[in-house]
């Protein structure tokens, strides 16, 4: 293996040697702490907003110390793809196998679990406990941003539920969108961010894309019928919202 990383290892790359069970726990072990940061941070992000906090500075701040970093730090509708549902199931699976419980990361898998119904419930809330027949502009599939990966997405699970709650959903991602209607193939799906505003009754994020952090917002707002956005990934601040 050094052989084969020689180029890394020449330029002082950090290399650790252990057994194969111990590499095996790293990988788990990495997923399950970040996976862990992603739901303290939304833990936090639900204080505030209780509490009249404001999640980024405290996010900011927070990721300010080194022991701690500003990595993943960024709240939202829980995590998902590939890797961190299934690896943290996984190590929680082994250690009671092992008569071992990881307690923690138990709660961290209830609790990214049920996210996507916070999520639901605060929409839900912004137009008075009625979806049907409301026409939103749902901007994101993808897990993250950066990535056409839509596996475990929580953004499906919220858009899903949505749907069964008669809401008209017009729906765009800069990555996914072919692939998409095959797994949503009664959701009406757009070419842009603004095809998906047109007439809507108000405006969902539910990836950061960089490509909606650039927004037209007089433009935004000519294009709905209100001026209502739910921006579950805290991308935009309140001055930056006001118009």
């Amino acid at each position: 293996m050094k052989k084969l990383y020689h180029t890394f290892l020449s330029k002082e790359v950090p290399y650790v040697e252990t057994t194969s069970e111990t590499a095996e726990l790293i990988k788990y072990a990495s997923n399950a702490f970040l996976g862990l940061k992603v739901s303290y941070i939304n833990q936090m992000a639900d204080l505030c907003e209780k509490s009249n906090g404001n999640v980024r500075e405290l996010a900011k701040a927070v990721g300010l110390d080194h022991r701690i970093g500003r990595e993943f730090l960024n709240p939202g509708p829980g995590f998902g793809g590939s890797c961190f549902p299934k690896d943290l199931q996984e190590l929680s699976l082994y250690a009671k196998e092992l008569e071992l419980p990881l307690t923690l990361i138990d709660k961290v898998l209830e609790f990214n679990n049920l996210r996507p119904q916070k999520m639901l419930k605060m929409i839900r809330t912004a137009f008075e406990g009625n979806l049907k027949g409301k026409t939103l502009a749902i901007l994101g599939l993808t897990f993250k941003a950066n990535t056409d990966d839509l596996r475990d997405s929580p953004s499906l699970n919220i858009i899903n539920q949505l749907y069964d709650l008669d809401a008209k959903l017009q729906v765009y991602d800069p990555k996914w969108m072919e692939s998409a209607k095959k797994i949503l193939p009664k959701i009406s799906f757009v070419k842009s961010p603004y095809q998906a505003m047109k007439n809507a009754d108000g405006l969902v994020i539910l990836t950061e894309w960089r490509e909606f952090k650039n927004l037209d917002f007089q433009h935004v707002k000519q294009l709905l019928k209100a001026p209502l956005v739910i921006d579950l990934r805290n991308i935009f601040s309140l001055n930056e919202m006001k118009l």
